[in-house]
């Protein structure tokens, strides 16, 4: 009603100003299931992953992301949305794949700016 949540699908978010756009760990007093983690915010950890680490393959980027946010197994569906997040990336030109299947952060790409922009 004083437009302070703004809602994008299921989702609640804060208005933009005030978003501070971090990836949240799973934890043993506080766990999300996969579904109720935002692809953008799967995305962000994507960007952070391939920032720190470098170009990796699609299946390892899966692999990490699913341990990142804290999760010990990945299965069909923490597999799927983490797809969707690396696709979301794509998609915006925030990612490319080279001649080794590998995925690289582009470097000049402000990851913060895409996923807010996907957002509000």
């Amino acid at each position: 009603n004083k437009n302070k949540i703004y809602q994008r699908g299921e989702f609640l978010w804060p208005q933009r100003r005030d978003l501070d756009f971090k990836v949240r760990v799973n934890t043993d007093s506080a766990t999300r299931s996969i579904d109720e983690i935002p692809k953008e915010e799967l995305a962000k950890a994507i960007a952070v992953l391939l920032q720190e680490g470098g170009r990796m393959t699609r299946d390892d980027v899966i692999l990490e992301t699913t341990r990142l946010i804290g999760y010990k197994r990945r299965g069909k569906r923490i597999e799927k949305r983490v797809e969707d997040a690396i696709d979301i990336l794509n998609d915006e030109g925030a990612i490319e794949v080279d001649e080794d299947e590998k995925l690289n952060l582009q470097p000049d790409v402000d990851i913060d700016e895409i996923l807010l922009n996907r957002i509000y």
